[in-house]
């Protein structure tokens, strides 16, 4: 998923789980994937969570949520049938428990009695067959509709040419099943993506296109208010069916300068703060380093370069900027040498990664005879897009101080996040800052939406690097079940995307940030949209009166 995230940071724990045939049943009473009992909890309830955010949302529709700033958001309003636990390793049921059969094709889900919508309508399995229709319908446009593609009659259904998807069977109130084409060994773990959280359709038709402002779901938090570039604000769900969450609503304010927030922080006046590493550096050197959190992540940072257009049209250029761009200066200045430069798309530490790679080289001399070879001549115009940071700005003009020492002038563009890659896709720039976290922990999410022809655009493939020998490689590697053939695969593609150079493969990161000493149980989770935040509290015995609550 295309991220709106800081960058620059160290290597990440990481988590592979593999999701084959099977007989899966987890409901586990008295916990959050439970049914009955609420268990003991020692925690202060009251009090609203101020946060910030760097950029303001897109939607909080889930059909067309395409970055973690949103998706992030959501799972405080929504929910799907499976998620993934507070451990970050293995998905648990969320508003289901489910079966497999043994060839991987049909999935059951038996949902949970009782669970409602906000607006008090109880949840049924018609209602999934609903949100996912609505996803693959050709009028929603959604750019997420390759996450249910693999179901029987997907296709026909997004064409127009039925009326149904004959893959989604109600069998009763509670009930859900769901049968593939073919194999995917993938496909339990999209259910776990923004794209597949359950709406209720009275509520998407009464609102239309608003309803990413004024979002209906069963999640542990409502959306009271949304003050477009400014804050949103969330209450909690009284009739929220699992957990209670201890906080009595949340606030994130709209903060595009690091300074600014860091300020607020320190009157305490919010309650957790992102940090960028020379922020973190500075939080670790003082007297409050025991504040200072990190967060494992599944990232990849890059250019993406636009291959559709020239002169990123001709692989010896693409090859040349990846040359040109010295990666372990940049990684040293911004990074505080604190992450993991990449050698191609796929985390180190995601099985399926590589390990032969040696990846680009700083060597403008090479870049130089590249960009000679192709016809390239010196002083050529290029145009960088990236968001409105201030510290990615500062990145992005050494990047262009490297393109410029082998010939290139580059111009920088700033724009909203929730914008990031347009101009990639209509050739209004020529190359953008980007970065990719995970929507699961599976190589094949590093893979095939960034780089397989059929994503152009917002549905991942911001580059729009096109290869059929790619295509097939992959679509062979998404049907394989053999969890080592498809580490062979997986390997074998990574190689030859890299050759190709699609994007410049920059680093791999963990996130940061400083929290309040009244703020406790506060865990960013590795998936973006795991953290649900009913577990977070505020200590009554340390909390400013101000905070409220």
């Amino acid at each position: 998923m295309s991220r709106n995230k800081r960058q620059f940071w160290a290597v990440l724990l990481l988590l592979f789980c593999l999701f084959g045939s099977g007989c899966l049943k987890r409901f586990t009473p008295g916990t959050s994937g439970g049914t009955a009992t609420e268990p003991v909890r020692n925690g202060d309830y009251g009090g609203v969570f101020r946060g910030v955010l760097t950029g303001d949302p897109q939607t909080l529709d889930p059909a067309y949520i395409t970055d973690c700033r949103d998706g992030m958001l959501a799972a405080l309003v929504y929910n799907g049938l499976v998620r993934y636990g507070s451990d970050n390793l293995k998905l648990e049921p969320d508003l289901a428990d489910w079966e497999v059969s043994k060839d991987g094709t049909v999935f059951q889900f038996k949902l949970r009695s009782g669970v409602k919508f906000t607006n008090g309508r109880e949840v049924t399995a018609d209602d999934f067959v609903y949100s996912f229709q609505r996803v693959l319908a050709p009028a929603t446009r959604s750019p997420r509709s390759w996450v249910f593609e693999g179901i029987a009659g997907a296709a026909e259904y997004a064409a127009g040419r039925t009326p149904a998807v004959t893959g989604l069977k109600v069998i009763d109130k509670y009930t859900l099943e769901i049968t593939l084409e073919k194999p995917y060994a993938s496909f339990l773990a999209q259910l776990a993506m923004p794209a597949a959280y359950v709406v209720p359709r009275e509520e998407v038709e009464r609102a239309g296109r608003e309803f990413g402002r004024q979002p209906v779901g069963t999640g542990p938090y409502l959306l009271s208010e949304w003050r477009k570039h400014e804050y949103l604000d969330f209450t909690a769900n009284p009739e929220y069916f699992a957990v209670r969450p201890y906080l009595a609503g949340i606030n994130y304010t709209i903060i595009y300068d690091s300074r600014a927030y860091s300020a607020q922080f320190t009157r305490g006046e919010l309650e957790a703060i992102p940090l960028d590493a020379t922020e973190r550096a500075a939080y670790l050197s003082g007297d409050q380093a025991d504040l200072v959190s990190d967060r494992p992540d599944l990232s990849t940072f890059y250019l993406a370069l636009n291959c559709r257009k020239a002169p990123f049209n001709d692989v010896r250029v693409r090859q040349a900027v990846n040359y040109a761009i010295n990666r372990p200066r940049l990684l040293a200045l911004f990074g505080e040498g604190n992450g993991t430069l990449a050698a191609g798309p796929i985390p180190r530490t995601v099985a399926g990664y590589n390990a032969n790679l040696t990846g680009y080289e700083y060597n403008p001399a090479k870049a130089q005879a590249l960009l000679a070879a192709a016809g390239v001549r010196s002083g050529t115009k290029i145009r960088l897009w990236q968001s409105k940071s201030s510290s990615i700005l500062r990145l992005t003009r050494a990047i262009k101080a490297d393109l410029q020492a082998v010939g290139l002038q580059v111009e920088i563009i700033q724009g909203e996040w929730s914008e990031a890659g347009n101009g990639l896709t209509d050739n209004s720039v020529d190359a953008a800052y980007l970065s990719w976290w995970a929507d699961y922990p599976d190589a094949e999410n590093f893979l095939y939406p960034v780089f397989h022809s059929a994503n152009f655009g917002a549905r991942g493939n911001r580059a729009g690097y096109s290869n059929p020998e790619v295509d097939a490689a992959i679509g062979k590697a998404r049907t394989t079940l053999s969890e080592a053939e498809r580490l062979v695969q997986y390997a074998e593609l990574e190689k030859k995307i890299v050759e190709e150079a699609p994007w410049v493969f920059l680093w791999h990161s963990k996130s940061s940030s400083v929290v309040q000493p009244w703020t406790r149980d506060y865990s960013p989770h590795a998936i973006y949209n795991g953290n649900k935040m009913t577990d977070v509290w505020l200590d009554a015995a340390l909390r400013p009166q101000t905070n409220g609550g």
